[in-house]
C-alpha cells in the first residue's frame, strides 16, 4: 500500500485518484474504529462509576 516518491511520480492522474480514494477509505476505517474504541471506554467508565455508586450506597 505504501508508495515511494518515485512510484507516486510515475502514476497517472487516474491512478493517483484511485490511490487517494484508497488512502481515504483506510483513514475513515481507522477513524471509525478509533471512535468506537473511545465509545467503549466511555461506556466502561460510566458502568464503573455507576457500580462504585451502588457499592458506596450499600456501604453507607
Amino acid at each position: 500500500m505504501k508508495k515511494t516518491r518515485e512510484e507516486l511520480l510515475a502514476m497517472s492522474h487516474e491512478e493517483l485518484a484511485d490511490y487517494t480514494m484508497e488512502l481515504q477509505s483506510y483513514y475513515l476505517l481507522a477513524r471509525d474504529s478509533s471512535n468506537k474504541r473511545l465509545e467503549a471506554i466511555e461506556n466502561i467508565k460510566e458502568q464503573y462509576e455507576a457500580f462504585g455508586q451502588v457499592i458506596n450506597h450499600s456501604l453507607a
